[in-house]
């Protein structure tokens, strides 16, 4: 599988990062198994940790490679931990995720429970499920992901499957960490999802990072890593905007088929940033909120205007208000 190798007992990973070559897992690491699985077994055909991540690893597609990086990721925490890890999935409509967590943590041990958390109840994750051969603990919830009512300090591993549309990433990962155990592990899969990535990246600003070829991102940190703290979050909402308000700029200027919905997210975003600005009564976050309102006609004008014969203009005016608004919050 391109960017995932197996090299005698190590786990490889090419990381497009940095051009940089990672191991990840380590078969002959015994010390670390705590599942019912063995690392290796003399009993011809037996299931092993070493044949379940070759089986992983021998799958072609793309989106499979992101998905295995994944589940590597969640194996080797989890039978480094005693029996009875539970994972929460946020993001799980289609169950593609799902189906491997639950395989792995059906197989690991009997105690191991996976919460998957959706905004809608889909028939195709239902689907998915069904074709478990063993499951662990099965949980599914149907709410709103900004406002996920479970267990605080609960979840030993949460995974943040962004190829979920999140209407407002920064309040999901807020909510997700009260969710977790202290000494808990966030995955945050970033397919294609620019504000997801920058509201965890302005969480955890030294979270491992892994870039696949098809420049899909997947970050990884412990809660105790956490950067910026609750108290801050307040006061210094400036680093917020300014990663939003580049990101926008960046994906303005982009020239493909999903240019529409970008600027359909980035709208959504100025309306989020909006209502921060005003928790404060200022006279600066007032010239804030003037100044995200004037931008927000603009991506609505240039929405309005695609396909028409003035849509660069409308593009380059929006482009133009941008760089001098993301100059303001330097």
């Amino acid at each position: 599988m391109a960017g995932i190798t197996v090299e005698g007992s190590k786990i490889k990973y090419k990381n497009e990062k940095n051009n940089g070559i990672e191991t990840i897992f380590d078969i002959h690491d015994f010390h670390s198994n705590y599942s019912k699985i063995p690392m290796h077994s003399l009993e011809t055909g037996a299931l092993t940790i070493e044949k379940m991540i070759v089986q992983w690893c021998k799958q072609k597609d793309v989106e499979t490679i992101d998905c295995v990086l994944v589940n590597l990721l969640i194996l080797r925490r989890a039978i480094a931990s005693r029996p009875g890890i539970k994972v929460l999935e946020i993001g799980c409509t289609n169950g593609r995720l799902s189906y491997d967590f639950a395989s792995m943590l059906g197989r690991l041990d009997n105690q191991s429970s996976l919460f998957c958390v959706s905004n809608e109840i889909g028939t195709e994750w239902l689907e998915r499920m069904a074709l478990v051969e063993q499951l662990p603990d099965l949980n599914y919830f149907s709410t709103e992901y900004e406002s996920i009512k479970l267990e605080k300090n609960y979840f030993d591993i949460i995974v943040v499957n962004g190829k979920e549309n999140f209407e407002e990433p920064y309040l999901t990962l807020k909510n997700s960490l009260d969710l977790l155990k202290d000494n808990g592990m966030v995955i945050c899969y970033c397919n294609d999802a620019p504000f997801l990535e920058s509201s965890f990246k302005l969480l955890f600003e030294n979270a491992s990072e892994y870039k696949t070829a098809h420049n899909c991102r997947i970050f990884m940190d412990m809660k105790e890593n956490l950067t910026w703290k609750e108290e801050e979050s307040s006061v210094d909402f400036k680093g917020q905007l300014r990663q939003d308000l580049q990101n926008i700029l960046e994906n303005i200027r982009l020239k493909n088929e999903e240019i529409k919905e970008h600027i359909k997210d980035a709208v959504r975003v100025v309306d989020r940033d909006t209502d921060w600005v005003m928790e404060e009564e200022s006279v600066e976050n007032i010239e804030f909120k003037v100044k995200l309102l004037e931008l927000k006609e603009y991506l609505l004008d240039y929405l309005a205007g695609m396909e028409s014969e003035d849509e660069m203009w409308y593009r380059d005016r929006a482009g133009t208000f941008l760089q001098e608004l993301v100059k303001e919050f330097k």
